[in-house]
């Protein structure tokens, strides 16, 4: 695929699997039209993002989830709500299944990719903030 006029070479090379997968999944799959609701889950990842602008200019109305640290960014990219206000209010909560620490991230992938993981596997790193 050649580069689009506007882009960058990074930015051009983030559009064709990322870009693509998140068009295949609105478009074809979800077929999101104009004036629906959409929950983007993962909205900062690299198809989350694209998935939120996409949805935006196919009419939807985006809600958003992503960690904290994140919220502007994905609001700069047209999402209506973003998961953030729902924490603080209480109404959702992370699900911590195991934590590791930083030297023992062979074992949390080992755990993490073995399919039986409830909620998310977390790595510690020492001297942080917890």
């Amino acid at each position: 695929m050649p580069k689009l006029a506007g882009l960058t070479f990074e930015q051009a090379a983030a559009v064709p699997v990322a870009g693509f997968t998140a068009l295949q999944a609105l478009r074809d799959r979800a077929q999101v039209r104009s004036g629906q609701q959409v929950l983007i889950n993962g909205a900062a990842g690299g198809v989350g993002t694209f998935a939120v602008q996409i949805a935006k200019a196919f009419g939807a109305e985006v809600t958003a989830v992503c960690s904290t640290r994140n919220v502007a960014m994905v609001r700069s990219l047209g999402a209506d709500h973003v998961l953030k206000e729902f924490i603080e209010a209480g109404k959702v909560t992370p699900v911590i299944d195991r934590t590791y620490p930083l030297s023992e991230t062979p074992a949390a992938m080992r755990y993490a990719s073995g399919g039986h993981a409830r909620g998310k596997v977390v790595i510690t790193i020492p001297g942080t903030d917890r």
